[in-house]
């Protein structure tokens, strides 16, 4: 498994516009916090911090084993699980996203040309 730093994702992505970007953290993590536009919401754990018995499935449903690989989740510690289970489900072109979403945002508020990999939601009072 390689690591892609949040500064070098954009870039990436327009040199390999078919890969796949997975998002492993919780349904109310990207509701609260935002996400990636181009991810697939595949939940690395269940809401009791239990593996997710269908990641396997789920994450073949989204991307083959021959496919470019980018895994996300808040910090960089799930998404590198994720890709080391991807790794001994065959997968080959394994990216863990360094930093995870939180670098992802702090980038972003500096380069607002990221805003439009980004759905952000907006607080209101």
């Amino acid at each position: 498994m390689l690591e892609i730093s949040s500064q070098a994702l954009s870039g990436f992505l327009i040199n390999y516009p078919s890969a796949v970007v997975v998002d492993v953290r919780f349904a109310n993590e990207r509701d609260e916090y935002g996400y990636m536009n181009v991810s697939h919401h595949v939940p690395l754990f269940t809401g009791d911090w239990e593996p997710n018995p269908d990641f396997a499935t789920a994450l073949s449903a989204v991307a083959p084993p021959d496919a470019i690989v980018l895994f996300v989740c808040r910090s960089g510690n799930r998404s590198r699980v994720a890709g080391e289970m991807a790794a001994e489900q065959g997968y080959t072109q394994i990216y863990n996203i360094t930093g995870g979403h939180v670098a992802l945002l702090e980038l972003a508020a500096i380069d607002t040309s990221l805003n439009a990999l980004l759905t952000i939601p907006t607080v209101t009072a």
